[in-house]
Formats: structure tokens, sequence, C-alpha cells
């Protein structure tokens, strides 16, 4: 559930910044696009520079340290992809 609220938040605060540097919907639903693909390379980079445990297999195992971690990748992706698109 940890992952799970990280990446829902980590998306909502994309469409956040998304919203504030947009006027219209279309420009919304591309940079809100664009963020998603960002933030989706950014957990690829995250998971190619941790590769000593394998995220999904230790979620499953119900190892809250990563789940700790893994909300936190999400967040400060969102925060970096966020910034970038506005």
């Amino acid at each position: 559930s940890l992952a799970t609220g990280g990446l829902i938040l980590g998306l909502a605060n994309i469409l956040r910044f998304a919203i504030l540097s947009n006027n219209t919907f279309t420009g919304v639903l591309l940079w809100g696009a664009i963020g998603v693909v960002g933030m989706l390379v950014g957990w690829l980079v995250f998971d190619l520079v941790t590769p000593q445990f394998k995220t999904d297999e230790e979620l499953r195992k119900d190892n809250r340290a990563v789940g700790v971690i893994v909300f936190t990748a999400f967040l400060a992706i969102s925060y970096i992809v966020g910034a970038s698109i506005s």
C-alpha cells in the first residue's frame, strides 16, 4: 500500500504541476502525459541503480522498509519531473 500510495501521490503531483503551468485543457493533458512518461523513466532509472534487491519481490514479502523507500522515490521523482514540465 505504501508503494501504491506513493505512485498515486506522485501522479497527482505531476498533474498539479501540469495544471498550474497551463491554461488549456489540451496543454494539461499533453504535459501531464509527458510527466507520466518522465515518471516512468525516473522509476526505471531508480530500478537500475538499485540492483541489489528486487522491489516487486520485497513488496510481496511485505517488506515495509522497501515500501517506504519506493513511496519516497515516487514522490521525489514526481517533484523533479513536475518541476521540469512547469
